[in-house]
């Protein structure tokens, strides 16, 4: 096991810090969860619609606007590894979205509940994709839900935090550990010793690490064995944070309950180029 060192300072300092609120196009200043997809698209779940960012502005999808959307509190983002984005809300099932088009998933098609475990992701094994719902979990393979078999596939497919495609990571009392195609690859120092006092970890590069944590929703950079305390323009640690996503320019996107995104950016956001270019 490595040791490791706490050093509460800047992060922020490292990088070009903006803010994004709904003074820029946001239908909401509470973020749920963020993720990129494959195609470059920035995508963000509120209990206002679902946003996607293409680089440029703000779409928002909802009940009200979008055929085959059946709610407008959504909750988790996951990309499987058909390049289908699935998106499960508060209470109204999982929707679904492939070329183009929107599904919602409910009871009537087979899910257990039609709300969804917010304290379990989404996973992906060899067996297909893993819905967790407040009914017990499922399965989606081959285009319909199965029953979910916990003896079979990824024994960690119900546990941990999904860090990128084919990536999750669990905590335990003696540590991080890292799960790809569902072997343990490597183990890291924590400074947690127990998952439900971690909301988020997201790896950028295998030698990245952003946990968020559950109580105060502080977000640490674990990288070499240290962890560093991500902090604002004013030097205070970043609060009520949910989510961290990096775009394929490196800027580090860092979703918040109620203050919008915070960019640490290498590039503008703003200069992006347009659509699918991001």
């Amino acid at each position: 096991m490595l040791t490791f060192l706490v050093l509460v300072q800047s992060v922020s300092a490292q990088y070009r810090f903006d803010a994004w609120t709904t003074d820029n196009g946001l239908p909401q200043n509470s973020i749920i969860n963020i993720l990129k997809t494959s195609d470059g698209y920035l995508w963000m779940t509120t209990f206002d619609g679902l946003v996607r960012y293409d680089g440029v502005r703000f779409k928002v999808f909802n009940g009200g606007n979008t055929r085959g959307i059946k709610s407008s509190r959504f909750l988790t983002l996951f990309e499987d590894r058909n390049k289908t984005l699935w998106i499960t809300t508060a209470e109204s099932g999982i929707a679904r979205y492939k070329d183009g088009v929107f599904t919602t998933y409910t009871t009537g098609d087979g899910l257990p509940h039609n709300r969804n475990a917010r304290a379990l992701q989404l996973r992906e094994d060899e067996q297909g994709l893993v819905i967790n719902t407040d009914g017990g979990a499922i399965r989606w393979k081959d285009g319909k839900f199965v029953p979910y078999n916990p003896d079979e596939g990824d024994r960690f497919a119900t546990i941990g935090f999904p860090s990128r495609p084919g990536v999750s990571w669990y905590i335990d009392a003696e540590g991080l550990h890292r799960v790809e195609n569902s072997q343990v690859t490597a183990h890291a120092p924590s400074r947690w010793s127990s998952p439900t006092e971690v909301r988020k970890i997201t790896e950028t590069g295998r030698d990245t690490l952003w946990v968020c944590e559950t109580l105060e929703g502080k977000v640490w950079r674990l990288r070499d064995g240290v962890y560093q305390l991500v902090t604002g323009k004013d030097g205070r640690a970043l609060k009520g944070v949910v989510e961290v996503c990096e775009d394929r320019h490196g800027n580090i996107w860092i979703a918040t309950a109620g203050s919008g995104f915070t960019v640490l950016g290498k590039i503008a956001p703003r200069s992006l180029p347009p659509p699918m270019g991001f």
